[in-house]
């Protein structure tokens, strides 16, 4: 066995991770929402295919990513549910101006906001989970802490199907932000459990510290060649995800479903999808960890080579057919099944007093050149190719986004190729 050590949980590592996944869960309902009110806002707003992702591309994740990187590196100075509590104030505050946005550019800077918020929480809370958790159990902890993505990402089209149909989509942003100030309150609660540091850890207000820590953080990209092929194999992941922007579009403008029927579906099978792919993946990667040095890489591949052909299998089944329903629900577990793999696998080749800073150096690449290049790339395709007078194309932009996840295989072998020894070099333990 690779892995091996003191696996014991305590009771209070548990309930900082109860905690956790529920403030990721409202992350991830903000998150979604636009995509769930898809054909709503497109229709009240007068918005095209580019200019909608564009909003929830790039106008969120550039400043997702450039803040997400500068809260990464305070993640590993400050206190972090203080920190936590800040972001969660200003994302729901910037939920509720969303709901009141009239044109594309209110919509778009209250997104842009949004994701000053919502940058605050993963490089914090992965750090915190890691702190808790020991280190064969950590693909457990953070597949479970990403059970936000799917507990959020399904509950937001369950709540646009239903509560949505009765008050309107602007409401439930603003009431969605309501909740979230509630939730940042009680993050005054929790205990940080970080462990001692040093007195020159302890000093978040340098600007000069600051940088020092950003250029570690991304310095050990390089330095290790393996931690920086896994990074590019995470942001090609995340870009072929990107097509998903489009997916309520799909269902309801070439699919035929009405939109209430289509967003209680994706929520449903969402859900359950994407809740059994947290899970499930989270024991596989430490599983295929236990028993080589780069089983989670190898686990990933695997993972490419078995989503691949059932992406293009799902674009083309009968709406109707239990067969549709088995691929949709396997493609929303593959947007998790993979989270229990790559983060373990980057913090194992960091070390620990850069973990939040390279956090957000890796969450930078995922949301700025991974998710909105790819919400963008399939926008900007979807309308050329409906240009062109193709009478499907969205299914043509998602089919050929999803599909560019075949690149990330060879990046996994070439980090595969020198993981062990890069390990070695930052000084973890096998």
């Amino acid at each position: 066995m690779i892995e091996t050590g003191d696996t014991r949980v305590s009771a209070r590592a548990w309930l900082v991770l109860a905690f956790l996944v529920s403030l990721n869960t409202l992350n991830f309902v903000d998150r979604t929402l636009p995509q769930a009110f898809i054909v709503d806002i497109t229709s009240d707003l007068q918005l095209s295919y580019t200019e909608f992702t564009l909003i929830v591309g790039p106008a969120f994740a550039i400043i997702y990513a450039l803040t997400g990187l500068f809260t990464g590196v305070l993640a590993d100075r400050v206190h972090r549910p203080r920190l936590i509590a800040l972001g969660v104030t200003i994302w729901s505050v910037m939920t509720m101006a969303t709901g009141l946005a009239r044109n594309w550019a209110q919509f778009a800077g209250a997104r842009a906001l949004v994701a000053v918020g919502e940058s605050t929480l993963s490089p914090s809370a992965l750090s915190m989970l890691s702190a808790s958790f020991p280190k064969a159990r950590h693909g457990v902890a953070t597949s479970l802490y990403y059970l936000g993505i799917s507990i959020g990402g399904g509950s937001a089209f369950l709540i646009a199907g239903t509560l949505g149909q009765q008050v309107g989509w602007r409401a439930c942003f603003i009431i969605l932000g309501g909740v979230g100030l509630v939730m940042a309150l009680l993050c005054l609660a929790v205990a940080d459990p970080r462990q001692k540091r040093s007195s020159d850890d302890r000093q978040p207000h340098k600007p000069a510290a600051l940088m020092t820590s950003i250029q570690e953080a991304l310095s050990a990209f390089t330095a290790y060649p393996a931690l920086g092929w896994i990074w590019l194999a995470a942001v090609i992941l995340t870009f072929s995800q990107g097509a998903s922007v489009l997916d309520q579009a799909w269902l309801v403008r070439e699919v035929g479903m009405a939109s209430a029927d289509a967003q209680i579906l994706v929520g449903l099978v969402f859900t359950s999808g994407s809740i059994t792919g947290s899970v499930l993946g989270g024991f596989l990667a430490d599983w295929f960890a236990g028993k080589w040095a780069a089983g989670r890489l190898y686990y990933l591949a695997l993972l490419v080579l078995l989503l691949a052909p059932a992406a293009v299998a799902l674009r083309f089944a009968e709406p109707s057919s239990i067969a549709f329903v088995a691929l949709l629900f396997f493609g929303s577990a593959g947007f998790t099944l993979g989270y229990g793999a790559i983060v373990p696998a980057i913090l194992d080749l960091a070390p620990e007093r850069l973990h939040g800073a390279v956090l957000g150096a890796t969450l930078l690449g995922m949301a700025l050149l991974g998710s909105a290049t790819g919400n963008v790339f399939s926008g900007v395709l979807a309308d050329t190719i409906l240009s062109l007078g193709w009478s499907t194309p969205l299914r043509a932009a998602g089919l050929t986004t999803n599909l560019l996840a075949l690149l990330a295989l060879p990046c996994l072998a070439l980090s595969a190729s020198t993981y062990l020894r890069d390990r070695r070099r930052a000084g973890e333990a096998l």
